[in-house]
């Protein structure tokens, strides 16, 4: 069994902000992100941020593809990975420009 109980690991930062949301009575959010954190899990289980590269999401975007997931589902996937990310930049938990895969000339 996995431990998502692991600060850094991007399912440990999934739970925890699928939490804080719901707590907000934002059920909308929680279940976007749900989906997004239940669809990583089925790719490469647990990982963490650093694991997280260009070369990684264009490996989930394939696996997505090959899954027959629209390219709007795709989005919907990859978008909360990047508010995940954004979340623990400015946490502090780690440092953008050691490991953002998102941006220019990146994913």
């Amino acid at each position: 069994m996995e431990d998502y109980s692991t600060p850094g690991t991007v399912f440990f930062s999934y739970l925890n902000f699928i939490k804080k949301v719901l707590r907000e009575d934002r059920i909308g959010s929680a279940m976007y992100y749900h989906c997004s954190y239940v669809s990583l899990k089925k790719f490469r289980g647990n990982v963490r941020f650093e694991e997280v590269t260009a070369s990684f999401l264009n490996e989930y975007e394939n696996w997505l593809k090959n899954q027959v997931f629209l390219k709007t589902t795709m989005v919907m996937y990859i978008r909360p990975l990047r508010a995940i990310f954004n979340e623990v930049i400015e946490d502090g938990i780690i440092k953008k420009q050691k490991c953002y895969p998102f941006g220019r000339r990146k994913y």
